[in-house]
C-alpha cells in the first residue's frame, strides 16, 4: 500500500528547540516522501505555509486562567526547585482542544511530539474520542512523569511520582497528582510511543503510564544537505574567527542548564591546563575555544579565551559552527539523542561525549569519537589532551562520523521508518473526508479549571464505588487535590496582593507626577507675577 497519507504533527514550537527541530525535520521528510504532512502549534516561528498556528480562546476568562497557570508555575513551582536541577519543569494543568481543527480531523494520523502547553490530559483524551491512530514520540521523559522533563536520575515516575526529590516539601506531591491525573483520564494501551534513543525507550516502558504500551526505537534524521562537511578555513571566515590554531567546540541552546554539563566542561579545560603543553597552547593562541547558545554576559568563563557566538537561528551558521571547529565536546549529564552530537557529526566534526543517555546510539567510541563518564571532568580532561596531540586521529575520526550520519541518520531513513509505523496503524474509518470538515474555529482551553475529575472529588465518591485496592489510591488523590488546592489559594491571595500593591503604586504615581506639576504651575505663576510687578 503506497497511497499518500495525510499526517498532523502536533508541537508546541514549529522550530524553536531541539525538539521542534527534530519535530520540523520528520514533517520536512514526510513531505519530500509525497506525504501530506501539516504541523499544529501554539508558537509558530516559521513562514512555512504547511505549518499552522493554533487559533486559541483569547476571552478574558481564558486569559484569566492561562495567567493563573502561569502565576503558579512562576510563584510555586519556579520557587519550589530544589538544587537537583533547573531543568524545566511543567505541570500541563491545561491545554487546548484542537479535536475539533480541520487538519485534525482529516489526518489519517495524529503525532503527538512536545506539547507542553498544547495539549492537556483531558485535550488529549478527546483527540483519542475521534477514533484516529495517535503516535507519540518521546523527546523527555515529560510525558511519563508528573512534571519534570529530565529525572536527574530518580525513578519515581515507575511508581507514582510521590515525594519529587526535584520540589521542595510544599510541592513534592503536586507531581503525584498530576501523573495520576494523566492515567486516569488518558488510555495509553492504544498509543504508539516511539523513542528516538534506546535509553528514553527503556525508561518509557518501565513508567507507570506506558508500560503496556507499544514502544518502539526509531532515531532523529537530519538533513545532510545542510549539515555537511566545508572547507574549514571558509567557515572561520564566514563566523569571522582567526583561521589558524584548534577550536574546541561547545554548546547548548540552554547552556546555563546544568544538565547541559557547562561545569564539567569547565572543569576538564582547568585540569588540561595543569599540562605545560596544553597551557603553553592556549596561551600562544594555538587552542582556542569556541561556544555557542543562550550564554549570559555576566557569564565566568575562568578566564579563559572563549569566542561565544551567542545563539545562531539558522542552520547554515549553525553547520559552520562544527564546521569551523577541530572538535566538539558535548558533556551532557542526561540527554535523549542529542541533536548537537549528530549535527556536528554530520558536519565531520568528531565528538567528545558523555557516556549517558542515547549517546551510545550516536557515537562508536574510538572510531568516530570517544566517549568518557558522565560527570567526571577528570575522564574528559584526558580526552581533550589527546585530541590536542592527535589531530590526524581527529581527522579520521570526522570522515567515520560522516559516515556514520549518512549510513544511519539520513532524514528519509527516519521518514520512511515512521512511515512504515503509521501504516500498521492506520484503519480505513481513521479519516473523515475533507469537504465535511468545519472551518477553523477558535479553539477552547480545557481544562475550565484545574480540579479533578467529578469521580475522583471526596464529596462525590462513595467507598462502593471503588474497585478493590483502590482505597490508597483514593486517599493520595484527595491528599494531593487537598495540597494542591492549598497551594493553589495561597497563590492566588499573593497574586491579587501584588495585583493590588501595582495599582496603589501607580495612583501614587499619579499623585506624586500631579503634585510635581502644580509646583511647576506655582512656581511659574509667582515668577510670572513679580516678572509684571517689576
Amino acid at each position: 500500500m503506497n497511497a499518500k497519507m495525510r499526517i498532523v504533527i502536533l508541537n508546541t514550537y514549529d522550530i524553536q528547540g531541539g525538539a521542534a527541530r527534530s519535530a520540523w525535520g520528520l514533517h520536512s521528510g514526510l513531505q519530500r516522501l509525497g506525504h501530506e504532512s501539516t504541523m499544529l502549534c501554539l508558537n509558530k516561528a516559521s513562514q512555512d505555509a504547511s505549518v499552522e498556528k493554533v487559533v486559541v480562546d483569547t476571552s478574558k476568562e481564558a486569559c484569566a486562567e492561562v495567567r493563573l497557570h502561569d502565576d503558579i508555575f512562576r510563584y510555586g513551582i519556579f520557587q519550589h526547585r530544589t538544587p537537583l536541577s533547573n531543568t524545566h519543569f511543567s505541570l500541563s494543568l491545561s491545554g487546548y482542544d484542537v479535536s475539533r481543527h480541520p487538519l485534525v480531523r482529516a489526518a489519517d494520523v495524529i503525532h503527538l511530539h512536545w506539547v507542553d502547553g498544547l495539549l492537556s490530559p483531558e485535550a488529549i483524551r478527546a483527540l483519542q474520542q475521534l477514533g484516529k491512530p495517535l503516535v507519540w514520540t518521546l523527546h523527555d521523559q515529560r510525558p511519563f512523569t508528573g512534571g519534570c522533563h529530565f529525572s536527574a536520575g530518580c525513578h519515581l515516575y515507575a511508581d507514582d511520582c510521590g515525594s519529587c526529590p526535584q520540589l521542595t516539601p510544599a510541592f513534592e506531591k503536586v507531581p503525584r497528582y498530576c501523573l495520576q491525573r494523566m492515567l486516569k483520564l488518558v488510555d495509553v494501551s492504544n498509543i504508539l510511543v516511539v523513542s528516538p534513543s534506546r535509553w528514553l525507550a527503556e525508561c518509557a516502558r518501565r513508567s507507570a503510564l506506558f508500560r503496556k504500551s507499544r514502544v518502539e526505537v526509531v532515531p532523529y534524521g537530519l538533513d545532510v544537505d545542510v549539515f555537511k562537511p566545508m572547507v574549514r578555513s571558509q567557515a572561520r571566515e564566514l563566523l569571522g574567527l582567526p583561521a589558524s590554531g584548534m577550536y574546541f567546540l561547545f554548546g547548548a541552546h540552554n547552556i546555563m542548564e546544568r544538565r547541559k554539563g557547562i561545569q564539567i566542561f569547565l572543569e576538564a579545560v582547568q585540569l588540561c591546563l595543569k599540562d605545560r603543553d596544553f597551557a603553553d597552547a592556549v596561551a600562544s593562541g594555538a587552542i582556542k575555544f569556541l561556544c555557542f547558545g543562550n550564554i549570559p554576559p555576566e557569564f565566568d568563563f575562568i578566564g579563559l579565551p572563549v569566542i561565544c557566538l551567542g545563539l545562531l537561528e539558522a542552520d547554515e551558521k549553525v553547520a559552520a559552527a562544527y564546521a569551523a571547529a577541530n572538535v566538539f565536546v558535548c558533556s551532557t549529564l542526561e540527554d535523549n539523542l542529542p541533536n548537537t552530537i549528530m549535527e556536528s557529526m554530520s558536519c565531520g566534526t568528531p565528538v567528545l561525549a558523555s557516556r549517558v543517555g542515547g549517546v551510545p546510539d550516536l557515537v562508536s567510541d574510538g572510531h568516530d569519537g570517544a566517549m568518557f563518564e558522565a560527570g567526571n571532568g577528570l575522564a574528559l580532561s584526558v580526552a581533550m589532551c589527546k585530541a590536542a596531540r592527535q589531530p590526524m586521529v581527529l581527522d579520521a575520526w570526522g570522515e567515520a562520523a560522516r559516515a556514520t550520519v549518512l549510513e544511519k541518520f539520513p532524514l528519509a531513513t527516519q521518514a520512511l521508518r515512521y512511515v512504515e509505523l503509521y501504516r500498521e496503524v492506520i484503519t480505513p474509518a481513521s479519516s473523515f473526508p475533507a469537504a465535511m470538515l468545519p472551518p477553523t474555529q477558535t479553539l477552547p482551553l480545557m481544562p475550565a479549571n484545574c480540579e479533578l475529575p467529578p469521580e475522583l472529588r471526596r464529596q462525590t465518591v462513595g467507598a462502593e464505588s471503588l474497585p478493590p485496592g483502590s482505597e490508597r489510591i483514593l486517599s493520595d488523590f484527595q491528599d494531593a487535590q487537598s495540597e494542591l488546592w492549598e497551594a493553589l489559594s495561597q497563590l492566588r491571595e499573593q497574586t491579587d496582593e501584588v495585583r493590588r500593591l501595582k495599582k496603589t503604586i501607580k495612583h501614587l504615581r499619579k499623585i506624586i507626577q500631579s503634585a510635581e506639576n502644580w509646583q511647576k504651575r506655582s512656581w511659574f505663576r509667582r515668577a510670572f507675577h513679580r516678572w509684571r510687578a517689576e
